[in-house]
């Protein structure tokens, strides 16, 4: 496995976390799911699936759609109780993991056909979750001369995870909310030709990543929503010849971590209306020690992420209509070392600042049938093609909601 496309792997895992709320809801309140309750938020924390606004119901992630490729991130969900204390839930098709980002570019299968397995017991006050999945992709090359093998190739990548959640009421209306993913990342690339064998696999590749949050309620409307978070993720690249074990040898070590905390509340108001903000600290750290000839080259990012400003509305505007608005503003600051061994590294320091991010979104209830989108973001610019012309897409995120 080549180490060219780490810079690739920094920029799509620098803000992965946990989500909270479903993905066409999310996308329209500009990503503020950690400061609203959302009961279908099964997939970072699987004591949810037993709560009844989302049993008995099956949900179509319509993904993702930029109006140029193919739609991306769908799947789909069902959910079903049995009894009074357990629920079950079954995701096919969803993504999750590291190691696609990783071998971004290698020419690896990236793992697919994702699986998911959850449970929840409900016991009082105590809602207890598990959740398993499992993702997974191979491919065998082999090539032939006169009917006799010249050389072979397998190479295989996949995806283990384990999720762990709970939810506990306590008081009247507050909730204490945790959730624990446990995820193995592997990958393997098997070359066999003239009686030798040469492998290029992961060595480690273990992500741990835990989010906490509460909805702690002052009065009837208005809850206060602390929150804290960890993540962390290392790998290194492991080679081996069957033939000659001398050049047989583990190089490098990836490793990235992420620590966040922030406050926000929310205040429901007239019917089924939110308006939630927040305000958090994200620290980012990335580090990467490369070997080569001159010895171990270590690069260092680190991101400080300080304030991170969201905020969103959702009123109903009619019996079937709810309108979303969403934005996101973050400040901070980026440090990357450049340390070559025996040698003086350089620093650079600069500040980042986004521009602010407007997302809009709409809710429509249909009978049994509850279908939530995220405005694409270039109709804020240039309109649907009816009204400017232009090859403009109207939603950017869909997903639909059946319940039985």
């Amino acid at each position: 496995m080549k180490r060219g496309g780490l810079v690739v792997v920094a920029i799509l895992l620098l803000f992965v976390s946990g989500l909270f709320a479903s993905e066409a809801r999310l996308g329209g309140l500009a990503g503020g799911g950690w400061y609203i309750l959302d009961e279908s938020n099964v997939f970072f924390n699987p004591a949810w699936v037993g709560f009844d606004a989302y049993r008995g119901s099956v949900l179509a992630e319509l993904g993702t759609y930029n109006g140029v490729t193919d739609p991306t991130g769908q799947y789909g969900y069902v959910n079903f109780g049995v009894g009074d204390m357990l629920t079950f839930g079954l995701a096919f098709n969803r993504d999750e993991g590291e190691v696609g980002s990783i071998i971004a570019g290698s020419g690896l299968p990236a793992p697919r056909n994702g699986l998911d397995l959850m449970g929840g017991l409900n016991i009082g006050n105590l809602n207890l979750g598990l959740g398993l999945y499992k993702s997974g992709a191979k491919d065998y090359t082999k090539n032939l001369d006169a009917d006799t093998t010249v050389s072979e190739s397998t190479e295989k990548t996949g995806v283990l995870g384990i999720h762990l959640g709970t939810v506990l009421n306590f008081g009247e209306k507050n909730i204490l909310d945790a959730g624990l993913h446990l995820r193995f990342n592997s990958y393997k690339d098997e070359d066999v030709a003239s009686g030798t064998t040469e492998t290029e696999e992961i060595d480690g590749g273990m992500a741990i990543d835990l989010g906490i949050r509460s909805f702690y309620y002052i009065n009837d409307d208005i809850a206060l929503v602390p929150k804290v978070g960890f993540y962390t993720f290392s790998y290194k690249d492991k080679y081996t010849n069957s033939s000659n074990s001398s050049l047989n040898v583990t190089s490098g070590d990836w490793s990235k971590m992420t620590l966040f905390a922030g406050a926000g509340a929310n205040y429901a108001f007239g019917d089924e209306g939110l308006v939630f903000g927040g305000v958090e600290f994200d620290m980012d750290k990335i580090t990467d020690e490369m070997d080569s000839t001159d010895g171990t080259v270590k690069e260092e990012d680190t991101w400080m992420l300080f304030p991170v400003f969201t905020g969103g509305v959702e009123a109903p505007i009619s019996d079937r209509f709810t309108a979303r608005a969403g934005f996101k503003k973050t400040m901070g600051s980026h440090k990357s070392i450049d340390d070559f061994t025996g040698d003086t590294g350089s620093e650079t320091t600069f500040t980042v600042s986004e521009t602010d991010f407007i997302a809009l979104g709409l809710g429509v209830k249909l009978l049994d049938f509850d279908i939530d989108m995220t405005m694409g973001e270039n109709l804020l610019y240039n309109g649907t093609y009816f009204l400017s012309g232009n090859p403009s897409n109207l939603f950017g995120k869909m997903s639909v909601t059946y319940d039985f």
